[in-house]
């Protein structure tokens, strides 16, 4: 039967569905049913995270939870990649930071549709769910924090999901595709996250959110968006570390105040870095007259606009 949510605010403190097997029905009665999200990051203990390694070490991982989702390590943010055990997290890249040991935590997200166990996707289980009109906010004043970095909705492992008439206003991402997703439908969507407007310390790594994105190596195909509306965010539809990602359609989208990489709020050509450049037959380009902060353009197009290579 579907579970209807009332007119109402409705704070909650961990994640809707984390793990349920069911088709989920889930409507509320539009933006007057407000689920309020103050779920705060959890940590993950001492890990060690090595340049160039897609393994993450340390001791206590719950597979079935922390196989896939955000994860928070020496201030920067990196997927999961699905892969987990007790003693190591495997990344959907390689670390690409010095390495590191210390504190690293988890993001949950405010709602998920996960499959079984890790190496016994399920995706089918959530076949048929249902989710529409209803808002899911952000924790609100007081709560803005890079302790609080959860994403809207994450598809771990899905197989015809339909959503409807949502709002999104995450401090993380939107809606996330971070694992195996079929056949997922959403219409009526608009997604603001806040937590990049209010980047509240000038990380780098703060801002890097996006309305949409397809943040792994899995097969996602057969994703369809109707009237997507997206607010503001670092991208508006991000796609990230390769995989398959066919039959990918977005119709009618809109997408207004994407920012640049420094933290504004505008997209005009006066704030939009550029310089002159030497690349030598490498995979990096230098400009010598910039000052750049580590991570600063990670995920960002870079365009030649002259001499050779333009395009």
């Amino acid at each position: 039967l579907p579970v209807v949510i009332p007119e109402g605010n409705y704070v909650f403190t961990s994640t809707l569905l984390p793990n349920d097997p069911r088709t989920v029905v889930l409507r509320g009665v539009g933006p007057a049913s407000r689920l309020i999200n103050r779920i705060a990051r959890i940590s993950l203990g001492t890990v060690t995270a090595t340049n160039g390694s897609d393994a993450v070490t340390g001791a206590g991982f719950v597979p079935a939870t922390h196989r896939y989702g955000y994860l928070e390590i020496n201030g920067f943010y990196i997927w999961a990649s699905g892969t987990v055990t007790a003693t190591t997290i495997t990344l959907v890249e390689t670390w690409p930071h010095a390495t590191f040991t210390g504190t690293a935590f988890w993001h949950p997200p405010a709602l998920r549709f996960n499959d079984a166990a890790a190496g016994t996707p399920a995706q089918t289980r959530h076949n048929g769910s249902i989710l529409e009109d209803f808002w899911i906010d952000h924790g609100g004043v007081g709560f803005f924090t890079e302790t609080t970095r959860s994403n809207a909705i994450e598809f771990a492992a899905v197989t015809n999901i339909k959503t409807r008439n949502l709002i999104l206003t995450p401090w993380g991402n939107g809606v996330a595709h971070i694992g195996t997703s079929i056949r997922t439908v959403q219409y009526d969507t608009w997604i603001w996250p806040p937590g990049f407007v209010a980047d509240i310390d000038g990380n780098a790594q703060l801002g890097q959110v996006a309305g949409v994105v397809f943040a792994s190596n899995n097969a996602k195909d057969a994703n369809e968006y109707y009237n997507l509306e997206i607010g503001s965010g670092r991208h508006g539809i991000l796609g990230l570390h390769g995989g398959l990602t066919t039959g990918i359609r977005f119709v009618r989208p809109i997408i207004q105040g994407v920012g640049t990489v420094n933290g504004a709020s505008t997209t005009t050509s006066a704030t939009t870095p550029d310089g002159t450049a030497t690349a030598v037959g490498g995979a990096s380009i230098t400009d010598a007259a910039k000052t750049w902060t580590t991570d600063q353009y990670r995920n960002c197009l870079v365009v030649i606009t002259s001499s050779t290579g333009v395009g």
